[in-house]
Order: C-alpha cells, then structure tokens, then sequence
C-alpha cells in the first residue's frame, strides 16, 4: 500500500522537468530569517509565502506547495532574491535552521522503512556536513539522541511484522508532533504531511547550497524507491561491498561531496543506530518483534 493511501492524501506527483535535481520527487522548504525589517517581498512570491516562526526574531518562508525540479530551482533561486533584498544585517544566525520535507506519499511501506534506514544510517554524515551548532540542537536532536523517537519506529515496525501493513491512527499516535517534532528526521511530518522532514540544515537562501542539500536527500529516496530493496539488504550490501562503496552508490556524486576523514567510522555509527531497527524485519511475520529489543531502546 502506498503512504498515500495510509494517510488519506493524495499522491504530489512528479516534476516534469529535472533541470539540476536528480529525480522528479517534490519537496517542501522552509527558511527561517531574522530580520527587523517590517516590510518583506514574500508576499507577493510566486512561490512563497511569509509565515510568523517564534524561535527567531523574524519569520520563515515557506513553500506555498511542494516543488520538483526546474520548478523548485527557480523557487529557490527567487528565495535567494527575496532575502538579498531584505533589510538587517545577519539573517542567518545560529538559531535560524532550514528544513526540507521530502515527499513520501508515492512510495509503499516497505519503501518509507528504507528510507529511514538510510536516513539513520548516514545521519552522522549530514550532521558533519552541516554548521556544527547544528548538531545536539535540541530542536533537530540526532536519532543517537532521541532513544524515544527509535521507540516509537520500533512499535511501528512491530505492528507493521505483525499485521502486515500500517495504518493513519498508527502513525499519528506514535510520531504525534508533540512528542517527537524536534528530532532532526522528524516522523510526525509523514501522518500530517505525507513527507519525511530533515530538519538539520543551518540557515541560509544560498540556491547553490540548498539545491546540493536537497540532492542529497533525493540521492536517498530514489535508492530506497529501487526495486526489491529492503533494510535488511541494504544492510547486507554494506557487508557485501563495504562501507565506502555503498556510501558512492546511495549518493552517487554527492559521496565526494559529503566526504571527510573519518567518514567510515561515522557511517559505521549511523549503522549500529540503525541495527536493532533493520533486525525486526528478519524476524518472522506474525510475532511480536519487540520482545528482541532491549527495553532501554524503547523509550517512552
């Protein structure tokens, strides 16, 4: 069954045209800036729309819809404009951060569980290519962190074992937004939105930085699209051909990008954050999974 269908919202789409990104899947983008100025041009954006954000001493722009590619080019291109002729000095202090909600709602549950495999596998990887600060921010916690947000994708797996699919009221009541939004994955977007949001990215309307960001996260979602790919699998090619090579096939040229000393051991993090999660699936169907997680990884 496709997320779409879960949640009761219909599928976004493809973009038509590519232009720089990698694949045709729509996201949404949201920029916090801080600003004294109060008077902006957003308002009247083609593509975005002000929206009042209390952790800064200013606003975000927000995406009045989902974008793909040359579509979401020129929106973060136009982004990038808007900003530049806004008044104030520094826009993008520490506390300022972008989030990227990448759509899920084409792809089957099986498909959504790979994607969170890999995003929890190379989450060091992200963190250490984004401005330090970023990292043990208490409004984007790394998965290492939040043993109660593992907690509650260990019940869904277990559910999901156990009946063979998952359903809204699930995913609502474990990834509610109160309790699980400031992670730097956060769940609670899939229920609400039908996206998975990466809320790690420091502030900035750089086009350039946010369209390499964005590819870097779509590099994920098209290998956890690939047929017949599971978590189980994807952690077995690691076995089967190493860490640096899966590294270069899940995010093609964006690899040499997000490469530094030490890279290896960091993916090799993100893998034992990932383990217990991928066991449940070797486990038979039918069971309950979660009496093989030790208690203290289940959170609350």
């Amino acid at each position: 069954m496709l997320v779409s269908e879960i949640i009761g919202r219909s599928s976004g789409g493809l973009a038509g045209e590519l232009g720089l990104m990698v694949s045709g899947t729509k996201v949404g983008v949201e920029i916090e800036i801080q600003t004294n100025s109060s008077s902006h041009p957003v308002d009247r954006s083609e593509y975005w729309r002000p929206v009042s954000e209390g952790s800064v001493q200013g606003f975000e722009i927000v995406l009045r819809e989902p974008q793909g590619g040359t579509d979401l080019v020129s929106a973060l291109e136009e982004a990038e404009s808007l900003v530049d002729r806004m008044g104030g000095n520094e826009k993008f202090p520490e506390m300022t951060s972008v989030h990227v909600h990448v759509d899920v709602r084409d792809m089957t549950e099986i498909q959504l569980f790979n994607f969170l495999t890999l995003a929890i596998m190379f989450e060091p990887v992200l963190y250490n290519y984004v401005e330090p600060h970023r990292n043990k921010n208490h409004f984007c916690l790394p998965m290492s962190d939040a043993d109660d947000v593992l907690g509650r994708l260990y019940r869904l797996v277990s559910r999901y074992r156990q009946h063979g699919n998952i359903n809204r009221d699930q995913l609502r009541s474990l990834f509610s937004p109160d309790e699980v939004k400031y992670a730097g994955i956060n769940l609670s977007s899939i229920p609400h939105y039908g996206s998975l949001e990466f809320r790690m990215h420091h502030g900035t309307a750089s086009s350039t930085a946010l369209i390499r960001w964005i590819n870097v996260l779509l590099k994920m979602h098209q290998y956890a699209m690939e047929p017949n790919r599971s978590p189980n699998n994807i952690l077995d090619t690691k076995i089967e051909v190493g860490i640096e090579t899966i590294f270069q096939q899940v995010l093609g040229q964006y690899s040499g990008v997000l490469s530094y000393e030490g890279v290896d051991d960091d993916i090799l993090d993100g893998i034992r954050n990932a383990q217990d999660f991928v066991a449940l699936f070797a486990q038979p169907a039918g069971r309950n999974v979660l009496q093989d997680i030790p208690n203290q990884t289940l959170g609350g």
